[in-house]
């Protein structure tokens, strides 16, 4: 089949897509997905196109009228390609119109048992524009196992292994040699960030450990990182702002990456390197990746899980989540990863 992939929402989700396109080597894939994102599947050598818009959905994504009269133009211009399916994979009600504008007859997607948790972090509904669909129970709740799914779906010959490329058409792989710990400070939100002063005590301890330490920042959080950590900045600690090509070429060559519930720990995952996944305000089942250690704060809070809709926000709780999650935690989890 010649299909067209939506990848519309977040950074992270586009790195956990790569298992979808890993598993159907048989058949001809083209991407829709943000601009940003295109360095996430540009190399992949079984893709054979990337398309780019802006969309109406994912986190902080401003989305004004010549956005909305852009990708009018890509709808229409994909669907005139004559795809013989659209494949979206989080079953939120805006990509599964989409994917239905552009291959009314093909629109392949998910759709959710009562009572899955991962129904709560999307828009639910469109279920009838799909020709054919995978129900996720209520039990199977993880962003990795819908993907997976989705691939048996439409005729997997390989695993649903998320894997990333280099500008030689080949798989970025950790070598393993390295001593140096990855830390990644930024997430989408407020609610899913750790409290910089637990980064400054982790990095402490990493250095009294001797370990060099990357930080890992967009270039446009630079200033923001170096002031945050001044305190404890110096020798051994080292910060690395660059495209996504850039990142995921350090990436592979740190021992561990300590990172939260964002796109880093996801590519960490698809690039082998063991990682630490600290989240809060939403169960960590849902958005995990398989190899990683996971850390969970939120358990045992009232307010738990709030889905990143936090309630304490302003009270003397807030965030409280996160900060749960402490530095011991995460020493110990990286003597299991063997990083220590």
């Amino acid at each position: 089949m010649r299909l067209i992939y939506l990848q519309c929402r977040n950074l992270g989700d586009a790195v956990i897509g790569t298992g979808l396109v890993e598993a159907l080597p048989n058949h001809i894939i083209e991407v829709f997905t943000r601009p940003a994102f295109a360095q996430i599947y540009q190399n992949n050598p079984h893709i054979a196109a990337v398309h780019t818009a802006s969309f109406p959905m994912g986190t902080n994504n401003p989305f004004g009228i010549g956005d909305f009269t852009n990708l009018l133009d890509r709808i229409f211009h994909l669907r005139r390609r004559k795809f013989d399916a659209a494949v979206t994979v989080t079953g939120d009600i805006r990509e599964i119109i989409l994917g239905w504008l552009i291959v009314p007859r093909g629109n392949y997607g998910v759709k959710f048992a009562s009572g899955n948790a991962f129904a709560r972090s999307v828009r639910k509904g469109g279920g009838n524009l799909l020709c054919a669909s995978v129900t996720m129970p209520s039990d199977d709740t993880n962003m990795y196992s819908i993907i997976s799914c989705l691939a048996d779906l439409l005729g997997a010959t390989k695993p649903a292994r998320q894997c990333l490329y280099d500008a030689q058409k080949q798989p970025l792989k950790n070598n393993r040699s390295s001593a140096v710990i990855g830390l990644h400070l930024s997430a989408g939100q407020a609610c899913r960030l750790w409290p910089i002063e637990h980064w400054r005590q982790l990095i402490a301890a990493l250095r009294a450990r001797g370990k060099n330490v990357v930080i890992f920042a967009a270039p446009s959080e630079r200033t923001h990182v170096e002031e945050s950590l001044k305190p404890i900045m110096g020798s051994m600690v080292e910060i690395s702002t660059g495209d996504l090509s850039n990142f995921f070429e350090r990436l592979r060559n740190v021992r561990a990456l300590v990172g939260l519930d964002s796109f880093s720990t996801h590519a960490a995952q698809a690039v082998g390197t063991p990682a630490v996944f600290i989240t809060g305000p939403t169960p960590a089942e849902l958005f995990s990746p398989p190899d990683a250690a996971v850390i969970a704060g939120g358990p045992g809070l009232p307010c738990y899980p709030c889905y990143n809709k936090p309630t304490c926000v302003g009270r003397a709780s807030q965030y409280a989540c996160m900060a749960r999650a402490t530095v011991q935690q995460v020493l110990i989890e990286l003597e299991k990863l063997g990083a220590l």
